[in-house]
This record gives structure tokens, C-alpha cells and sequence, in this order.
């Protein structure tokens, strides 16, 4: 996405609880063989600020 991204520009991320029922309906969905959200990744708040530095974006 920060390849992308233009100059100047914004990318937002939303953040949920790991147990919200919108992440978990996703988990349940993955468990049950959907196969787009068992390739799903659920990221802490602070791995989403280490992957913003490494691409050399403001957080």
C-alpha cells in the first residue's frame, strides 16, 4: 500500500478488539473453510506502527 500511496497522501486503518464480534464472525468464518479469511491476518496495534516505520510512513 505505501507503494502506492501517493505523496502527501493518506491511508487509514481501523482498529478492532481481537474478540469483537466483527473479528469474530471473520475467525468463525475461517474455522468453518472460507478460504478469504483464513488467509486473514489480525495485526496488533503495535505490530501495524512497526510495518508503518519499516515502509518509512507517518504514523
Amino acid at each position: 500500500m505505501a507503494r502506492v500511496l501517493r505523496p502527501g497522501g493518506r491511508f487509514v486503518i481501523g482498529k478492532l478488539h481481537k474478540w469483537s464480534s466483527w473479528a469474530a464472525q471473520r475467525r468463525l468464518r475461517a474455522w468453518l473453510g472460507s478460504a478469504l479469511w483464513r488467509r486473514g491476518r489480525f495485526r496488533t496495534a503495535g505490530e501495524l506502527g512497526r510495518l508503518a516505520q519499516i515502509a518509512d510512513l507517518t504514523t
